[in-house]
C-alpha cells in the first residue's frame, strides 16, 4: 500500500534527495558566478585606468610634437634672418603657441644668436618637448638653469616650467663643437666655456668690448685705460718742475 502511494504521488525518498542536491548545486554555482563577475568588473576597472593613462600620454605626446614644431619653425625663421645679417625679430609672430603657451623672443639677441622663451609648460609636456628639441640639436635651458645639449631625465621639476631655446646663424653653428661651444675666439677674446661666449677676461678696465683694447687715444696703465695725452702732460709737467 505504501509503495502504491509513492507511485501515485510520483515521488520517492531517492527523488527527494536528488532534488535537494540539485538545489544545493544551483546555490553553489550561483556563488561561483558572483565571484567571477566581481573579478571581471575589477579587471575592467584596471584596464580602464590603463587606457585613460595611455590616452593622457598620447595627448601630451601630440601636444609636445605641436609645440616642438612651433619652436623649430620659429627658430628656423630667426636663423634665416641672422644669416641675412638682420637683427632677429618676431613681428609676424603670435605671442601664444599653437598649444596655448606664451612664446616670445628673448630680449638678449644679436646678429648671430637669439633665443625663444616658452612659459607655463607642464612637467610631462616640458620633458617630452625638451627631449624632442635637444634631439634636433638645439641647446635648451630649463628654468634659468643649465643649458643642455644632450638629453637628460627629470629636468622639468618646476610647476610650471620655463623653457629657453637657443638659435644661431650658420656662421656660429659652423664653429661649434659637440658641447655647443665655440672652437676658438678671435684675438684678443678668450673663450668662456661655461657660457660658451667669447669674453675680454684679460682686458683692462674701460676697454672696448669688441676689441678688448683701450679706445683710441688711451693706453693700458695698471689694468686701466688712461688717456695718453693726460699721461704725457703729467710727464711734461714733472720735467718742468725739476
Amino acid at each position: 500500500m505504501k509503495q502504491n502511494k509513492q507511485l501515485q504521488f510520483g515521488w520517492s525518498t531517492s527523488s527527494l534527495s536528488s532534488s535537494r542536491l540539485t538545489r544545493g548545486s544551483i546555490i553553489a554555482e550561483s556563488g561561483r558566478s558572483m565571484v567571477e563577475m566581481l573579478a571581471v568588473v575589477a579587471l575592467i576597472g584596471i584596464l580602464s585606468m590603463l587606457a585613460l593613462a595611455g590616452f593622457a600620454w598620447a595627448m601630451d605626446k601630440y601636444r609636445s610634437n605641436v609645440l616642438t614644431n612651433d619652436i623649430l619653425q620659429r627658430g628656423a625663421d630667426l636663423e634665416k634672418q641672422m644669416d641675412n645679417h638682420k637683427m632677429p625679430h618676431l613681428e609676424a609672430w603670435e605671442e601664444v603657441s599653437t598649444t596655448g603657451h606664451p612664446i616670445y623672443l628673448s630680449e638678449e639677441k644679436s646678429f648671430t644668436e637669439a633665443s625663444i622663451q616658452v612659459l607655463a609648460v607642464e612637467k610631462r609636456l616640458c620633458q617630452m618637448t625638451f627631449e624632442s628639441v635637444v634631439s634636433a640639436g638645439i641647446p635648451t635651458q630649463i628654468n634659468n638653469g643649465q643649458k643642455y645639449t644632450e638629453i637628460q631625465s627629470d629636468v622639468c621639476e618646476a610647476i610650471p616650467n620655463t623653457m629657453v631655446f637657443y638659435f644661431s646663424s650658420s656662421r656660429v653653428r659652423n664653429k661649434r663643437t659637440k658641447e655647443g661651444c665655440f672652437i676658438e675666439c678671435e684675438y684678443p677674446h678668450t673663450l668662456d666655456e661655461i657660457n660658451c661666449q667669447c669674453t675680454c677676461s684679460d682686458a683692462p678696465v674701460g676697454a672696448d668690448p669688441k676689441t678688448c683694447d683701450c679706445p683710441t687715444g688711451e693706453e693700458d696703465r695698471a689694468g686701466t685705460c688712461v688717456p695718453i695725452l693726460l699721461e704725457k702732460c703729467e710727464a711734461y709737467c714733472r720735467r718742468r718742475s725739476k
